[in-house]
């Protein structure tokens, strides 16, 4: 008799491990899971419908869940529809043993989403004016992302959600002849703070990189600092003009061929005011042509229209009613090219 009892616990406990084993490993695919998922999305918002396919359901017997994955949905509001390559969630067992199911955290990874189409269904959720700004500027662009929210016990976002990925071949509409296209850069988004590297972007056709751009919201503004590196770029009159609205030094500038690494920060208020500038530049300058000004015909006699620099290397520093340039180099206002150092400042009015 004990031989038998002692073989029917065993088969009791090889049976179970094999359970457990299988459950954690190879899991179970069912559909029974997708109402309530379907119900707890509603609960969020009541207009949103979600198409689920087979949800894989995995135990976890350490954490006392199971971890929950289905492949290729589509969520929708009204007639947009956003396609997701999987969606990731968790339920504990014992919510399950007390009939309450309840998603705490989900992780989505999309597919490649057109930007527009992705800020356009947002837009339906919660339409803000940030989003309207942005989707109006936005010309064209793809998205890849993983997202992680946390929910509390109303179905509502936590603040500690995690947003990751990837734009590319993004491009913003022209501003006053200024282009913006070949934008690509990755991104990690949390509450209240945006980070962004590995920035690459054609600016009127010259490649600019930023290395990384942080922006913080604080309050009722944006904090934004950043890093960024030209190569090789070459801006004309027009363009010149364009980027910059005030010339703090009246230069009247033809063309600039320059490398430069420069750190930058600013913030930016409600009233999308620029406020606190700050630049900090090492500018490797291989040719400048700027138009004369400059009262001397009678000290030098054969002094050019345009007055061309070669070959500098420049110090720039600048804060509000504050400029500072430190450089030297070429120079060729005659018939002979010179060398030329300088120590330019500016205050408010000198």
């Amino acid at each position: 008799m004990k031989k038998v009892i002692y073989r029917v616990l065993i088969f009791i406990i090889l049976i179970f491990s094999g359970s457990i084993i299988y459950l954690s490993t190879i899991g179970i695919k069912t559909e029974r899971l997708n109402n309530q998922i379907s119900n707890q999305v509603k609960n969020y918002d009541n207009q949103l419908e979600i198409k689920l396919n087979e949800v894989n359901v995995i135990l976890d017997p350490f954490k006392f869940k199971f971890n929950l994955k289905t492949i290729g949905t589509e969520l929708k509001k009204k007639d947009k529809t956003l396609e997701f390559e999987s969606i990731k969630s968790n339920i504990s067992i014992k919510s399950l043993i007390n009939n309450q199911f309840s998603i705490t955290e989900l992780n989505i990874s999309t597919r490649s989403l057109e930007i527009k189409k992705l800020i356009s269904f947002i837009r339906l959720i919660d339409d803000s004016a940030q989003l309207f700004m942005i989707e109006k500027f936005i010309n064209e662009g793809f998205l890849i992302a993983d997202i992680n929210l946390k929910f509390d016990e109303n179905a509502k976002i936590n603040k500690d959600y995690n947003i990751s990925g990837l734009v590319k071949a993004g491009s913003l509409k022209s501003i006053k002849k200024i282009n913006l296209s070949k934008i690509d850069f990755k991104f990690n988004i949390t509450k209240n703070k945006f980070n962004f590297t590995d920035i690459k972007l054609s600016l009127n056709d010259n490649n600019l990189t930023f290395p990384k751009i942080e922006v913080t919201q604080e309050k009722n503004r944006l904090l934004i600092s950043g890093i960024n590196e030209n190569k090789e770029t070459i801006l004309n009159e027009d363009t010149i003009k364009n980027l910059i609205n005030k010339n703090p030094l009246n230069l009247k500038i033809k063309n600039i061929e320059f490398d430069s690494n420069n750190a930058f920060s600013f913030s930016i208020d409600k009233k999308y005011q620029i406020e606190n500038l700050k630049i900090q530049s090492e500018l490797n300058l291989k040719s400048l042509s700027l138009v004369n000004d400059l009262k001397l015909k009678e000290i030098f006699p054969d002094i050019k229209d345009i007055i061309n620099l070669t070959d500098h290397k420049i110090l720039i520093n600048y804060k509000k009613d504050s400029l500072n340039i430190k450089g030297e180099g070429d120079i060729l206002f005659q018939n002979e090219k010179d060398k030329i150092k300088y120590d330019l400042k500016k205050g408010k009015n000198n």
